[in-house]
């Protein structure tokens, strides 16, 4: 029997669909296909496996779990279940550490490294019909210039391109907002000329009021406080309090009833008095903005 040796890049786990669902007989008429798993890939996986929620990481921790399996078996294989295929899944042999290795490869990049592994197998097995199975041009490049044959994943065998966690979240926020915008009607208005012709532009003259110089509005608002000072002394009664009838005026003092007001009244009194002036000053301040207002355009989209 025959047997071809592949060994799979991380795409197949990760972007894939399950391994006994593909196939096999698509990529290669040998009678037994044997997956090694190389120590690059198992490398990859350990790696993206915590990267988060995304489907990529939950794609690693299944490949994992698969891996976690395959060293429990009897002899660390495993069978492909297929309906057309006999495939298997087992990791690759132990390869000379002290092995001579290409110059041209970088092996501080994964890709090199992968492709490193399968030409080590080749030489290692010259009996081995060795391979590698990946969807990447990078890797598929470097195994034609070091000799070492190559199988482009089929693009039927990838899964659809599936949405993450973020992008899931941010379809619902925009549905979320598209209903709440339908719950508020939507208001066109257009003017109608001669001829019952819209009128798409139209020419007016809109009014703004300056702003008045602050000596102006220090001059207005000292007027103010000066027709309304801050009372200082509170010994006596504020003119005018009682009528102006003499002899009420003259039952009330000979009936000396005036309290002058607490220290608690007194203050309340003065608060009030710089808050009437504060907003004295605001008014004035904010005046061409009411009168701007009062002229205003609105404009409808």
């Amino acid at each position: 029997m025959t047997s071809l040796f592949l060994l799979p890049d991380v795409n197949l786990f990760l972007q894939c669909k399950a391994l006994h669902a593909l196939p096999w007989k698509e990529i290669s008429e040998t009678e037994k296909i044997v997956l090694l798993i190389s120590r690059t890939v198992q490398g990859e996986i350990d790696r993206l496996k915590g990267d988060g929620n995304s489907r990529r990481a939950q794609k690693a921790r299944d490949a994992n779990s698969l891996f976690k399996r395959l060293m429990q078996a009897p002899e660390e294989t495993l069978e492909i279940v297929s309906e057309n295929a006999n495939v298997l899944l087992g990791f690759i042999p132990i390869l000379d550490p002290s092995r001579a290795k290409p110059a041209s490869l970088d092996l501080s990049k994964p890709d090199d490294c992968f492709v490193e592994e399968a030409l080590a197998l080749q030489n290692a097995q010259p009996a081995y019909k060795v391979a590698i199975l990946s969807h990447d041009m990078g890797p598929l490049r470097t195994a034609k210039h070091v000799g070492v044959s190559s199988i482009l994943i089929p693009d039927q065998w990838l899964l659809d391109v599936g949405k993450d966690e973020n992008q899931r979240k941010l379809d619902e926020l925009t549905r979320q907002n598209a209903s709440l915008q339908a719950q508020f009607p939507k208001v066109s208005i257009s003017v109608e000329g001669s001829n019952n012709t819209i009128i798409y532009k139209a020419e007016c003259e809109i009014v703004e009021f300056e702003y008045p110089r602050p000596a102006l509005v220090e001059s207005i608002l000292g007027d103010w406080l000066e027709r309304h000072p801050l009372k200082e002394n509170f010994s006596e009664p504020p003119a005018g309090s009682f009528p102006a009838d003499a002899i009420y005026t003259q039952f009330m003092n000979s009936m000396k009833k005036y309290e002058p007001p607490s220290m608690y009244e007194i203050e309340e009194y003065r608060e009030a008095y710089y808050k009437w002036k504060n907003d004295a000053e605001k008014f004035l301040k904010a005046t061409p903005e009411r009168q701007s207002e009062r002229n205003a355009i609105h404009q409808f989209d």
